[in-house]
């Protein structure tokens, strides 16, 4: 591989009527449906570009969920590598849509749903773990 490109972004999620769903972007390119994510830039720490990503592609202002950060890696058609850090976030409360100038729409999906809609295997096993954790602490929350 010739270098390795960082990319932050996360599981995003909200609740609505009592469920929890996922937004999911899918690119208009080739309708690859995945995570809202992108390049670290300059200066920003890997929690500030996912925020900035899922505010870009979604137009969610979330909030990161401590406790959660999974990392996954792939070579890119170039023979560089990509290496994507993923968070869980939660939405701020606007609903997630389609962002002008953005080349992504967007889905909002429970959980069945969303990991079904994901193109690829790695982000299928993040949004399970996310789901997890977050059921878990459904579960804590509820013992209190």
């Amino acid at each position: 591989m010739k270098r390795v490109e960082l990319c932050c972004g996360a599981v995003l999620y909200a609740e609505e009527g009592g469920r929890r769903v996922y937004a999911l972007v899918v690119r208009d390119e080739d309708g690859a449906v995945g995570f809202p994510k992108g390049h670290l830039e300059a200066g920003e720490t890997e929690r500030e570009a996912a925020k900035r990503e899922i505010l870009e592609e979604t137009g969610v202002r979330a909030s990161i969920v401590e406790g959660f950060r999974e990392t996954y890696g792939y070579a890119l058609p170039n023979g560089n590598g990509k290496r994507v850090i993923v968070f869980l976030a939660r939405g701020g409360g606007e609903a997630p849509r389609r962002v002008e100038g953005e080349p992504n729409g967007v889905l909002c999906l429970p959980y069945p749903e969303a990991l079904d809609a994901l193109s690829h295997d790695d982000p299928k096993r993040i949004l399970a773990k996310a789901e997890r954790f977050l059921v878990s602490l459904d579960e804590m929350a509820g013992a209190r």
